[in-house]
Order: structure tokens, then C-alpha cells, then sequence
């Protein structure tokens, strides 16, 4: 079996999350204290502008290309939605939102969220064109099991530029707002240095009992964001999907179906994006991302979206630079090469369960690949290739839970090596 080649080195720590599989994220505070920041993350919003998001009591954030002087200071506000208290209770918060503006193109950054923070970095993209940048995705992170943190700390010892979600990004539906709490706290294990770029999924809005798009409108700022008609009233209005340049590739996000109309309500909306960046010679890849998944072979689930899977070959229809899709909610891994030349995958959940096997014991004959394992999803970007792998992680086996065992696959015992690689080319 293969080992990793690039940037992921089996350290002692590494070793050690894996083997142990009881790492936690050490927080900016204790919560005794009066003074503390949590849940630090930051968007791209284009080449010179970003935003960060978090929690605690500190209203602003200093930064500077220097690390001894973060002189520039810039103070938060609160974001809209949140605190919300009904028919659900948020966690209190504060609640506190910073747009950092009229930065320099592909420059490191260094910065410090209040007094009480501490200094990290971000990297501003790379301008329009150029490559040499990775991503990592992550999908329905419904539990904070072991594997979850686990995962979570692989992701951040490969340093990712951008790390996508595809859905599902806390499990507070239905698991409640302490889920919320979990999850982007233990993300800071790599949310303080790698944007974090998300589209919804269902469990982001369809328990309205206990939790609503008003989490994540309100923890994110999405760039270019598009408003649906048929969206959630509660959560209204915008940031049901959007987009982003970052070098060479433009990402879109689709939302999520909230009603049988959505999907051709925002193709409506979007043709003209996918157009745009067709005809854009600094933009060579073009990649959606959502969370249902247009083929699939999971159990009950196959052969995959109907709907979704019409309309986004049909934008591939007219844009040739449109290549890739990456979606979630099926909780296992695999891989489509479709006629029409794009390729289709549904991401591993991160440390979630897993779904109920397979439709057929044999693959479908467009599926490249499939798995049920735990995985990392690595993309490296050149000027004409996305480089794929994805990376085994750890299973901290739950004895006697039926989510785990007998469904994972025994295909790999070994954390970091690749399970699945392609390269797409233009």
C-alpha cells in the first residue's frame, strides 16, 4: 500500500492522537475565566479580503505582517441571527465578527483576536491564476468522537490552505447546541490558520426544534452569497450558496433543497457565475460543492440525486472547465468518472457514523473507487492538475456499537496512507 508522499510525516505526536484517540483541542480560556476567545475561524472572501468569526469577550482582532507589532486594529460586531432564543436556545456567546479589508494578495498574515487570544497566522490567496495551493474537505461531523478530533488534528498537520465542508457541520440537529459548542471549538486544531469554507447540509436546518441555519449564517460570511426564495424563513435572507475564487479555480457551492424547486431556481442564478468563469483565462478549474450527492451507491440512497445530478451535468454541459463535484451526506467514500468528463465524489464523514453498506456488494461501473473508511480528502492544485488522495485516518474502535463495526472496510491499518488518488487534468 501507498504512504503519503507530500507533507504528511508520521511524527511522534501524530502517532500518538492516532494510537491514543483521545486528543482534545486545549481552548483559548478556561471557562472560569472572565476573558476568553473560542471558536476561531476565518472566510476568504476574495484575494485582499477576509473574515473572522468567534466567540468570547474580546470585541476585536490586530494583525500585521509583522509578529513583534500587530498594530492594525479592527473591531467586531455581532454578526446577525445569533444569540437566538426560540424555539431553541443558543449557547450565549458573545458573538463577534471582524472583516479584515484592503489586504495584500498571497501575503502572510499574523494575528491576535483580542488580548486574551493568541498569535496565529493566515495567508491571503494567491492572486488570480496561479496555483501551488491545497484543500481538504470535511462532511457531516455529527460526533465528537475520537476519530472526530482525531481527524481533525491529521487535517491540521497537513496545512491546508482551505478547508471545505460539504454539509452537516455540527450535528446540532439532532443532537443539540452543545454539538455546536464541541465543534467549532475542536476545530481551532486547524480553523485559526486554514479558511473555512462551507456549503449546508440537511442536518444544518431540517431539526427547527433544536437548531437552524441561524448557527451557521450566523458563524460564517460567505463570499457572493445567493438568497432562495424557498429558504427557511427563520434564517432569511441570503447565504443559501456562494462562491469563491482562490488561484486558479473558482468553488460553488450549491444550496441545500429546500424545496423540489431550489435546485433550477438557483441554476437559474448560477449559469451566469459558471459563465463567467469559463470565459475567465485566470480560472482553469471550476468545482461545485454541496451536500447531496448526485451518485451514490449507499444502501437505500442509490443510484443518487436525480435532480441535482440533471443540473450540474448540464452546467457541465456548457463549461468545460467545470470538472469536479464534491458533495457528503452519504457517509461513505466514493468516486464517479462520468462520460461527460467530470468526476463525481462523496466524501468520508468526519468521525461520524457511517451509513447502512452498499446497494450491490459489486460497484457501479462509473464508480471509480468507494470505500467505507475514514478518510481525509486531500487536493493539490498546479497550473494544469488536481492531484487527489485520499488518506486513511484512525478508527478508535466502539465496542459493541452497531455504527462502527461490521461496516468499515479493513483496507487500511496504517494513518496516512492513500486509500484512493487521481489527477484531473485540463
Amino acid at each position: 500500500m501507498k504512504k503519503i508522499i507530500i507533507n504528511l510525516i508520521l511524527i511522534p505526536s501524530l502517532l500518538f492522537v492516532f494510537n491514543n484517540c483521545s486528543m482534545g483541542q486545549e481552548g483559548d480560556h478556561a471557562h472560569l475565566k472572565l476573558e476568553f476567545v473560542d471558536d476561531i475561524h476565518f472566510s476568504v472572501i476574495n484575494t485582499t479580503s477576509v473574515t473572522f468569526d468567534w466567540t468570547g469577550s474580546e470585541g476585536f482582532i490586530s494583525y500585521s505582517t509583522d509578529p513583534k507589532d500587530l498594530s492594525t486594529r479592527v473591531e467586531a460586531v455581532h454578526p446577525e441571527h445569533l444569540p437566538v432564543d426560540s424555539p431553541w436556545i443558543s449557547p450565549p456567546g458573545p458573538y463577534w465578527e471582524a472583516k479584515l479589508t484592503g489586504l495584500e494578495v498571497n501575503t502572510l498574515y499574523y494575528y491576535k483576536v483580542g488580548t486574551v487570544g493568541k498569535r496565529h497566522k493566515f495567508k491571503t490567496p494567491p492572486p488570480p491564476g496561479e496555483a501551488g495551493f491545497r484543500i481538504v474537505t470535511t462532511s457531516d461531523i455529527h460526533d465528537r468522537s475520537a476519530e472526530c478530533v482525531a481527524m481533525f488534528y491529521q487535517i491540521s498537520l497537513l496545512k491546508p490552505d482551505v478547508v471545505l465542508t460539504t454539509g452537516d457541520i455540527t450535528g446540532a440537529g439532532p443532537g443539540g447546541q452543545d454539538d455546536v459548542v464541541s465543534r467549532f471549538h475542536d476545530a481551532q486544531l486547524w480553523s485559526q490558520e486554514a479558511a473555512w469554507m462551507p456549503s449546508w447540509g440537511n442536518h444544518d436546518w431540517e431539526y427547527e426544534d433544536i437548531d437552524d441555519l441561524r448557527t451557521a449564517k450566523g458563524r460564517f460570511d460567505i463570499p457572493n452569497s445567493g438568497n432562495m426564495s424557498d429558504a427557511p424563513a427563520i434564517s432569511c435572507c441570503g447565504e443559501d450558496w456562494g462562491w469563491f475564487d482562490y488561484g486558479n479555480t473558482r468553488f460553488i457551492s450549491y444550496p441545500e433543497p429546500y424545496t423540489s424547486s431550489t435546485w433550477e431556481e438557483w441554476k437559474g442564478q448560477v449559469t451566469e457565475v459558471f459563465s463567467e468563469a469559463q470565459n475567465d483565462p485566470n480560472i482553469n478549474f471550476i468545482i461545485s460543492f454541496g451536500h447531496r450527492s448526485s451518485y451514490t451507491s449507499i444502501y437505500r440512497r442509490s443510484p443518487g440525486n436525480s435532480r441535482i445530478r440533471t443540473v450540474l451535468n448540464d452546467l457541465r454541459s456548457s463549461n468545460s472547465k467545470y470538472v469536479l463535484d464534491l458533495s457528503g451526506h452519504n457517509h461513505q467514500y466514493e468516486r464517479y468518472q462520468i462520460d461527460n468528463g467530470m468526476t463525481y465524489i462523496v466524501n468520508s464523514p468526519t468521525g461520524s457514523y457511517f451509513h447502512e453498506g452498499w446497494d450491490e456488494p459489486v460497484k457501479p461501473d462509473n464508480c471509480a473507487y468507494r470505500v467505507i473508511h475514514y478518510g481525509v480528502l486531500v487536493l493539490d492544485f498546479s497550473e494544469n492538475a488536481i492531484e487527489g488522495q485520499l488518506l486513511c485516518s484512525p478508527h478508535c474502535l466502539k465496542s459493541g456499537d452497531p455504527d462502527y463495526m461490521p461496516l468499515e472496510e479493513d483496507v487500511c491499518d496504517e494513518p496516512g496512507s492513500v486509500l484512493d488518488s487521481f489527477t484531473i487534468t485540463r
